[in-house]
């Protein structure tokens, strides 16, 4: 699997309200290539609304993004996708009555006819799911299923990976195997990884910098524990 490094992702003034009520005000936010960025905050800070405005799944009202060249304000997720960002989401949206090959293979054939198979094998390989190849992914643990869901977001070779609460449901084992997995992923690729998680330990241990959010705005950001010791941080998110 070829390196995907590409530069600092740039977000620039996002806006979004719901019915007069403000989900993402005006956030200025970096993605440094290559790194993996936490981003923290309780319910309803405005986490998954922004990652959904940065990928083209919601309209924004103001701000722009830009990366690899490119610059947007909105425009559709397969162009936004094509521009070297994937991401996973909250609730799994996985082919349930698929094989975990066939899932992944899905993503893999947009690069093109003659690559898709071993692509999709050797993004099976890397996370750990050789021996599910075959299976179909309906079948599996749950935690199995979300590193599915990873494998078939990396057969794109994405620049920058999201990943919405990829902890969600597991155990502590798997919890601990999946920051093994994520920083594999940065070390060996040169992906960035943004990281939207509840798990604090999780993202105060893998992560190189964190950001937190509170009403749809930007509290904290910097070194992990640096934003860990931020008094509204404290107060707002970790108690």
């Amino acid at each position: 699997m070829d390196a995907v490094r590409g530069g600092d992702m740039k977000v620039t003034g996002l806006a979004k309200s719901f019915s007069g009520v403000t989900a993402v005000d005006h956030i200025d936010l970096e993605v440094p290539a290559g790194r993996i960025l936490g981003l923290i905050g309780p319910n309803g800070s405005g986490k998954t609304t922004l990652v959904n405005l940065i990928t083209g799944v919601v309209k924004p009202d103001s701000g722009s993004v830009s990366c690899n060249g490119r610059s947007w304000t909105w425009t559709a997720p397969h162009k936004i996708a094509g521009y070297g960002v994937a991401r996973t989401y909250q609730n799994i949206r996985l082919f349930p009555a698929m094989t975990v090959f066939e899932n992944v293979a899905v993503a893999a054939a947009a690069l093109g006819r003659g690559k898709w198979e071993r692509r999709a094998a050797e993004v099976i390989e890397e996370l750990g799911l050789d021996e599910h190849s075959d299976r179909i992914v309906g079948e599996l643990p749950y935690g199995s299923q979300r590193r599915v869901e990873m494998a078939r977001a990396l057969a794109g070779r994405p620049s920058y990976l999201f990943l919405d609460e990829p902890a969600a449901g597991l155990n502590e084992d798997e919890t601990r195997e999946l920051g093994q997995t994520l920083t594999g992923i940065r070390d060996r690729y040169g992906c960035a990884i943004v990281l939207i998680e509840h798990d604090v330990p999780l993202v105060m241990d893998i992560s190189d910098s964190v950001v937190a959010l509170d009403d749809g705005a930007v509290i904290a950001s910097g070194d992990p524990e640096a934003v860990r010791a931020d008094e509204s941080v404290r107060r707002a998110y970790l108690g």
